[in-house]
Formats: structure tokens, sequence, C-alpha cells
């Protein structure tokens, strides 16, 4: 315990003890020199927080180090020439100087803890510990190192002396990492409280040992010249005030050189958004504008700077300014609000905005920060796909209407057929039937734009010459459109032949050319043209979705007529949409036209301008084989009437329709039974021994379908030929339900000569053993 004696004092003073009293101006100087170094040391220890660059932290923490280092020692000793003896004062300079650097060093280790992100409470108490540790150690160092002097300390003064040291530090640590965070006004007081709490720490800490210290005078005397107390503490506050100067005014710069380049950063992250970002005050006074801004709205920034937000904002929609500023007056945001803006050159565009408030440094609003998106084309999308689902759902129940019509025209047109020939010597009644079947065919026709319009039709596509069809129809339409009508055609001689039904697509240009005169009531002309081209994926809509990037045939028909207003437009292929008087039109043209051309592969686009006239395009898919068709053989029509004999069992759930092929089968000589589904059908196919064919409805009631029929029926009689029935193409059938045709397909309603034809040629054909 021999180094306690030496260093504590725990009875009374010693009869030589020598006193001395304080230069009140000096401690108030050694204070404010802790605090100064306080509040620049710490300021730039913050600053290990906000850089991610390994080099400028080193720098930061060094120099926060150094300048707490010298801010401990300078204190320190100021302190200590504040204290006037009977005696002389001098220092050892090795001691000094250890205490400066045991100062800096422990410092260095305290400003560590300024490189955690989000301290937790034992890391405060660590680094206040450490600090505590610093200051206390520089000043018991720095006391050692005193000459002629033999120094005691009393126990719990000297313990006292470092928990001021330690639980100062702590808090002034705490301050100064809270300090960072919130508004100006809140930051500066915290930094402020901090430096005055860590100058306790310093200055506290150090006068404080000093209570605790005993003065005797050493054995042996070395001699010294007595110094200028003043001047000294004079001499050494204003090197270490130059140090925290240089110090303050390099970390200024550094603080403001990064902050200039994360403005410069911010101002480039602004100005290459693809949103506009617009600055404005509470008066809707614009204060920024971004290059985004300026492509979007048409304004340079020096057009809009210092102008008011509401040339932005069309006549009607003037009132939505006024409720967003007051909402951000209250603190509130506004996120993601659709509405519509108009642009210099006078054209309205659907935007999204985004509205925040801005506030300064003391949490005030000041402005509003905007962010404004262009969603017109997402609109435009949006509606597409609308009307394309919506197209979709009417060609749905279109199509089946248009199903059960041909059922029901199937039964009418048949039980025609079978009266004629009934009442082929009564004139008069003749007359009515065949008054009644003229009927039945317009019936059909329709049925047939119906199934146009619902990409049902049966088509027959082959590669087809566009000049040839449009030639075909020509000497047609100029008897049909009358003098009034110029028909003008610019037809491209290179274009290859097109994969198309060339009925169906000679039937679509009468249809458009018909609608075009009715458009030109006093006469105009119209113009049709062809050309080769590509079609990119960005010209495709949603509705196009089945169409794919390529060449294609593109055809226009324009004419000179009265034009179709925008708010209709996107109505007219709609079934039974027209705009003609009561009497003058089916409404049907335009979509069947639509129809065929989306079932044959291609696309329709319209383009009006009232009183200026319509051009409808039609892109068609190019033939593989840029092959012409061959001529078709006509049908034997003699087989027709010759006798025939075997077994048809006929299947179908609609019962009128049922009798009419039995009818047509039993007046040739064909023996008939009938099912109406599949299971009574299989009861049949059981029972009987004999059936040579099976014509079959492929979708019917009961869970079974024709197809799967026909498979049950080929597992009791392995021979037996099939032919199927059905208003739906087999194409459309594969489409809708995946179900594989693998067999003749009838469609309905039944035309007598193909119904019959079909029969015979199937039953002819020769039995399959293998």
């Amino acid at each position: 315990m021999d180094w306690y004696q030496h260093f504590f004092i725990t009875g009374p003073d010693p009869a030589n003890a020598m006193h001395g009293e304080y230069s009140i101006n000096l401690v108030i100087l050694s204070y404010v020199i802790a605090t100064i170094t306080s509040y620049v040391a710490l300021d730039i220890s913050s600053h290990l927080r906000k850089h991610n660059s390994t080099l400028f932290r080193i720098f930061w923490w060094i120099g926060g180090a150094f300048v707490m280092g010298t801010g401990i020692w300078s204190m320190h000793f100021i302190g200590m020439l504040a204290f006037y003896m009977d005696m002389p004062m001098s220092y050892n300079i090795w001691w000094t100087a250890l205490s400066m650097l045991v100062a800096t060093i422990a410092a260095a280790l305290a400003f560590l803890f300024f490189m955690i992100k989000k301290p937790r409470p034992f890391q405060y108490i660590l680094s206040g510990l450490t600090l505590g540790a610093a200051i206390s150690t520089m000043h018991y160092t720095g006391m050692a190192g005193m000459n002629n002097m033999i120094i005691y300390y009393r126990p719990g003064t000297f313990l006292l002396s470092n928990l001021v040291a330690f639980i100062a530090a702590t808090a002034a640590l705490w301050l100064a990492v809270h300090s960072e965070h919130g508004t100006y006004v809140r930051r500066i007081p915290l930094k402020i409280g901090s430096a005055l709490i860590m100058g306790v720490a310093i200055a506290g800490m150090h006068y404080t040992g000093m209570a605790a210290a005993v003065f005797t005078p050493a054995v042996t005397m070395t001699h010294t010249s007595e110094v200028d107390q003043p001047l000294l503490a004079t001499l050494i506050a204003t090197i270490e005030l130059s140090i925290l100067g240089i110090a303050l005014i390099s970390s200024s710069i550094m603080v403001r050189r990064k902050n200039e380049a994360v403005r410069i950063q911010l101002d480039a992250i602004v100005q290459s958004s693809v949103d506009a970002i617009i600055g404005k005050d509470l008066n809707s006074i614009v204060t920024s504008w971004n290059v985004a801004a300026e492509k979007m709205f048409g304004y340079t920034e020096n057009e809009m700077l210092g102008q008011s937000i509401l040339r932005l904002i069309p006549a009607e929609r003037q009132n939505e300014e006024a409720l967003t500023i007051d909402k951000i007056k209250n603190g509130g945001t506004l996120e993601y609000f659709e509405t519509e803006r108009i642009r210099k050159d006078g054209k309205i565009i659907n935007v999204s905005v985004t509205v925040s408030p801005i506030r300064n440094g003391a949490n005030k609003i000041i402005g509003v920060s905007k962010i404004v998106r262009d969603i017109t084309v997402q609109k435009q999308l949006e509606q597409q796909l609308r009307q394309s689902q919506k197209m979709e759902a009417i060609g749905q129940l279109t199509g089946g209407i248009a199903h059960d019509f041909n059922n029901l025209l199937g039964i009418i047109v048949g039980n025609l057929d079978l009266i004629e020939e009934q009442v082929a010597e009564n004139r008069e009644v003749l007359e009515n039937v065949q008054t009644a079947q003229k009927a039945a065919t317009r019936g059909a026709d329709l049925t047939k734009r119906l199934l146009a319009f619902s990409r049902l039709q049966k088509l027959n596509p082959t590669a087809t010459s566009l000049e040839n069809s449009i030639s075909n129809i020509m000497e047609m339409a100029v008897r049909t459109l009358g003098p009034e009508i110029k028909i003008i055609t610019k037809l491209d001689h290179s274009v290859p032949p097109v994969l198309v039904d060339p009925a169906g697509l000679e039937s679509a240009l009468l249809n458009l050319a018909v609608n075009a005169r009715d458009a030109m009531p006093n006469g105009g002309s119209i113009t049709i043209s062809t050309q080769s081209v590509d079609l990119e994926a960005d010209f495709l809509l949603e509705r196009d979705k089945e169409v794919k990037p390529g060449r294609y045939a593109h055809i226009m028909v324009s004419d000179t007529g009265h034009g179709i207003p925008a708010e209709i437009l996107t109505k007219v292929f709609e079934p039974f949409f027209t705009t003609k008087p009561r009497g003058k039109g089916t409404g049907l043209g335009l979509s069947m036209v639509y129809g065929f051309i989306k079932q044959s592969g291609g696309l329709t686009r319209i383009y009006s301008e009232v009183n200026h006239g319509t051009t409808i395009s039609m892109y068609l898919p190019l033939s593989a084989a840029h092959a012409l068709p061959t001529k078709i053989m006509a049908i034997d029509k003699n087989k027709l009437t010759e006798k025939a004999n075997g077994t048809v069992l006929v299947v179908d759930d609609e019962i009128d329709l049922l009798k009419v092929a039995v009818a047509f089968l039993e007046k040739i000589g064909y023996r008939t039974l009938r099912a109406t589904d599949g299971p009574s059908a299989l009861v049949i196919l059981e029972r009987e021994k004999y059936i040579d064919l099976l014509l079959t409805d492929i979708i019917m009631p009961g869970g079974m379908s024709g197809v799967e029929l026909a498979a049950k029926a080929r597992q009791f009689k392995p021979n037996i030929k099939v032919v199927y029935s059905s208003g739906f193409p087999s194409e459309a059938l594969a489409e809708k339900s995946g179900t594989k045709i693998d067999g003749q397909l009838i469609n309905k309603p039944y035309n007598r000569n193909i119904f019959v034809e079909t029969i015979r040629g199937v039953m002819e054909q020769p039995i399959n053993n293998g």
C-alpha cells in the first residue's frame, strides 16, 4: 500500500501544506475554452455518422480527437495558471507533452462511439467513461509535471472529480447525438447544451481535482524563473482558440462542400426524373420547375418561375388548387390524385399528382412540393382494355344468340324445304312458302353477320390477291353506290397475297363501301388503297393481343363524308350500333367487318374527323406460300336425288332440328334412329346391331359432348362412320372448349344440298379395318 500513502492523504493536512488562490478571470477563461472546445470537437465528431467514405470518417475522427485533446490540455493549464501560490510554479516539459498525448489518445478512443449509427445505452456509458478517463488522466498527468511540488490527494474529493468527468461527459455525448436529429430550432439548443455540459466535465473535473490536491514543497528545490501567469494563460488561450477557429472553419468548408455536392446530386436527381417535380409557395406561385415539367407541359423554367400554377389547371378544375393548399397548410398530403391538366399547346392530359408540404428548419410549412406523372397513355390503355373486354363480352353473347338462332333457322328452313315439295302443285301456297324461305334466308344472312362479329363464322382462308378481290367488287360497287360516288384505287402491286377468306374479304370491302356511301348523301369519293407495312409491338393495342408484330397487308378505305364524332367512335364496331335513321340499317355492317378481320388474324383501325371523312384501315396477315387459290370443283348435284341405303343414328338435343335432319335423310332413303343426348345414344348403339353412321351434335347437355360420344360409339362399333354438326365452326370449338373434331362437320342451319352431299360422301368412303 506504499503507492496509496504516496498518492493519497487520509489525515489532516501536513504542517507545511501550501495554499493558494484563484484569478477569477482566468477561471472564467478556462471554462470558456473548455466549452468552445467541446462545441467544436463534438460538432466535428458528429460527421462520423454522416459519411460513408472511410477516408472522410478517419479525417473527422482524428480532427475531433485532436481538438478535444488540445482543448482539455489548454483548459487544464489555464486553470493551473489561474491558481496562485507563494512560490514560483513551473512544469516538466515531458510530463506536459505526455499529458496532451494522453488526452488526445483517450479522446480518440471515446470518439469511436460516434461511428455507431444507433448507439445503445451501454455504449453511451462506455464512451462517457472513456472520455471522462481522458479528462482525468490528462489532469493528473499534468499535475505530476509540476516542479518543486509534492502533491497528495484527498480520496473522497479525488473520486468526486472522476465522477464529475464521467457523468457530465456521458450526458454531453447523449445530447450531442440527439442534437443531430429534428429541426434546426431543436438541434441548436441541444448542441449548445452538450457543449456546456462537456465544459462542466472538463472544467468541473479540473477544479474538483484541484480541491482534492494538497501541495507541499519538495525537499530538493529546482531553481526556476517566475512565470507571468496571465500572459502565459492568454498565450495558451490564443493558440487554442486559433486551433479551434481553424478546425471550425475547415469543418464549415467541408460541410458546405458536402452540402453543395448533395444539393448538386439532388438537383441532378430532380432534373433527371421522368416525373414533373414542381415547387410552389402557399400562394400557388411556382418556385421550381424541372426538365420533366418542361417536357410535360411545354413551358420552360423561365416561363413558369414566378407564375401561378393555375395556368396549368383547366377552368372547371381551378377549385382543386385551393382545396389542395388548405390541406397542405394543415399538414396533410395528397397521394396519387388523378386529375387533368392543360399543356401550353392547349392539349388536355391525364395526370397523377402527389403533393406534400415543404418545411423550413423550424418545421414551419413554407411551400408545396408537387410530383406530377403523365398517365394519359395509361388511361388510354385502360380504356382500350375496357373496350376490348366489352367487345369480347358482346361477342360471346352474340355468338350464343347466333347459335340458338341457327337452330331455330335450321328448323324453319328444313321444314320449309319439306313443305315446298309437298305443295309443289298448289301455286298459291308455294308462293307463300317461297316468301317464307326468302325471309329465312335473310335471317340466315343476319346470323352470318352476327357470327362474323363474334368470330364464329366458318371461313376458308386461302392465299388471296388483294388486287383481284378489289377488282371483283368494283363493278358491283359502281352499280350499288350510284353515279354520285367516285371510286379511286391506289394499289401497291408489290403487296403479296394475303391469307384470308376471299368471299369474306369482298363482303367486308363492299360493306365498307356502302357505309361510306351512306356517309356522303350529296356524293363524294371513296379511295381504296393497299400497301405492305411492318407492325411494331408498340402499335398494337390491348385488344390486339392475338396479333403478332410483323409484316402485314394494309388496306385503307377512305371517304369524304360527314365523319364520326369522337364520343361515339369507340362504339361503331359494336353490333346493332348505328347512327342511321330507323329502318336504314341494321348496325351490323362494321361489326361484321371487325369480326371478320379479327377472325382472319388481323386488326382494324378507324380514324375520323367531323366534316372531313373517315378512314378504316384493315391489316391482314400475308400468305406464307404467297400462292393463289386453285379453282374449286363444283358439287355433283345428281347425287342429291339418288336413293341411298344404310342406317344413321341422329343425335341432337334440339328436337325440331333433329326432325329436320331425320327428314332430309329419310327423303333420300336412309333408315334413321334418334337420340337427344349422349347416354340415350349409347343405349341405342348397344342395342342396335347395324348402324352405319353417327350424325351427332357436338355441344349437348348431360355432360357428354358429341366427340366423346363418337369415341364411345367406336368402342361398340369400330367401323361406324361419324359426321358432326354444330352452329360453331371447328376452329371456334377448339378455341372455346378445347374440343378437337376428328371428322366431317356440317354447320347449322343445315343447307340441304351440303348436308346430303356430306352424308353421302362419308357413307361412300371405304371402311378402315386397320
